[in-house]
């Protein structure tokens, strides 16, 4: 069969499409013909050799933490399925293929409703989600803090919340565009994280604190987040894409008698996935199959090893006002005595370089500051957008701009042309997407 392979560590082009052998079913598995897999926060740090996939190392590392597909056959103690029946589910790795296998348990039916590329993004996160809201024991009428309110596990968890009955539903989010669409899926009130402290929106809000805060971003919202629970209060952390070292001050815990608990799904063993993917087909997948929970497909691709897996890292770090920017360099070219013809892509890439000079130097000034006071650096990019006049998304990447800088920071050459080289030679044209 066809997959992708990940061979070594780095960026995308350690993906690479191979001609692999077909996995073996055991007597309680199932074989699938996978007709649509996702693109997960935990392919990336896979890739970047973060995340390694549980147990043993396999002789091909195939990625895909999730999957939707047809049954082909069926083990001798497998009951309940059959041969062209329509399947998702969580893996621990091998989604990126033609085929996998996965135990029956693990297996849930996909709804009339659902397409494959809706089913093959919908187990990760709606599981996640459940999963975690059913640690923090959130009931009907609760009120309830959730993080991340665009992304894939947030746009879960809110409609999950509201199918429970949660009251109010609080996201948070670095955009209004993310808040808005959050709305429309049932989250009550959006705080913009960048422009006020979500502790005392939370407050204001609840008249006291949330009695659950569901966190995927880690260190930096700890103080908030334990200010924002109210008395008994409980939180699950399920990801810490901002850090993972707060500063913690026990008292508080104590005082307001808070649970705190952290969860992950991958590593789990096999019982407790299974519970865990159980209870998202009795409880979620009726409102899936309803239509009253939607699966949110924010872009579908023909080939994850490159331009996919280049949009999911861009928000993954640390993305540099992506769609202000880009703008910013219109209202300036607009600004210029005659107009400018963007001819190829070349000419546009070279044109983002210039206009993004100052702002890569200012960058490598603050990565310098934090490295000199000890604080870990996350991944940078600058992402360029626009839909109306160019059609395009251009890429790129901080880190590898950077180290190229020092490399190629020549004597009698001025740091502004530097900069132009590197950004042209890292956003090659395979990054273009139109």
């Amino acid at each position: 069969m066809k997959a992708i392979v990940l061979e070594g560590t780095g960026g995308p082009e350690t993906l690479v499409l191979r001609e692999i052998p077909d996995p073996t079913p055991g007597p309680e598995d199932l074989l699938v013909a996978v007709k649509a897999t996702a693109l997960n926060r935990g392919d990336i740090l896979q890739r970047l050799g973060a995340y390694p996939q549980p147990g043993p190392k396999p002789q091909f590392e195939v990625p895909g933490i999730e999957f939707a597909g047809e049954v082909l056959e069926t083990g001798d103690r497998v009951e309940g399925w059959k041969a062209g029946d329509r399947v998702m589910g969580i893996l621990a790795g091998g989604g990126y293929a033609e085929r996998c296998v996965v135990h029956q348990r693990m297996a849930v039916r996909v709804p009339d409703r659902l397409g494959w590329q809706e089913a093959g993004g919908t187990p990760e996160v709606f599981i996640t989600a459940h999963d975690a809201l059913r640690q923090c024991s959130l009931v009907a009428g609760e009120s309830v803090l959730i993080h991340a309110a665009g992304s894939g596990v947030g746009t879960a968890a809110i409609q999950i919340a509201k199918a429970m009955g949660a009251t109010p539903i609080i996201g948070t989010a670095r955009t209004e565009s993310k808040l808005d669409e959050a709305t429309k899926l049932g989250m009550d009130v959006g705080v913009l994280v960048e422009q006020v402290s979500f502790a005392e929106t939370v407050r204001e809000v609840t008249g006291g604190g949330v009695d659950v805060v569901l966190d995927v971003v880690g260190g930096p919202y700890w103080e908030q987040n334990i200010a924002s629970l109210a008395i008994g209060g409980r939180m699950v952390v399920v990801g810490t894409m901002g850090g993972s070292k707060p500063q913690v001050e026990l008292g508080q815990l104590m005082r307001k008698r808070l649970q705190v608990r952290g969860t992950v799904l991958r590593s789990r063993p096999l019982e407790e996935k299974a519970t865990a993917t159980q209870a998202f087909a009795k409880s979620v997948v009726p409102h899936l199959a309803s239509g009253a929970i939607k699966v949110i497909v924010d872009h579908l691709y023909e080939d994850l090893r490159r331009m996919a897996h280049r949009i999911m890292a861009s928000d993954g770090g640390r993305t540099l006002q992506p769609t202000a920017l880009l703008h910013d360099a219109y209202r300036r070219l607009q600004a210029a005595a005659e107009p400018i013809r963007f001819q190829n892509s070349e000419h546009v890439m070279r044109l983002f370089a210039r206009t993004m000079r100052r702002i890569l130097i200012d960058e490598a000034k603050k990565r310098r500051t934090m490295r000199r006071s000890g604080t870990s650096v996350p991944p940078t990019w600058i992402v360029f957008r626009d839909d109306s006049q160019l059609e395009l998304e251009l890429i790129v990447d901080i880190d590898l701009a950077l180290k190229e800088l020092g490399r190629k920071g020549e004597r009698g050459k001025r740091q502004a042309d530097v900069l132009e080289l590197v950004l042209f030679s890292n956003a090659t044209q395979q990054d273009v997407a139109r």
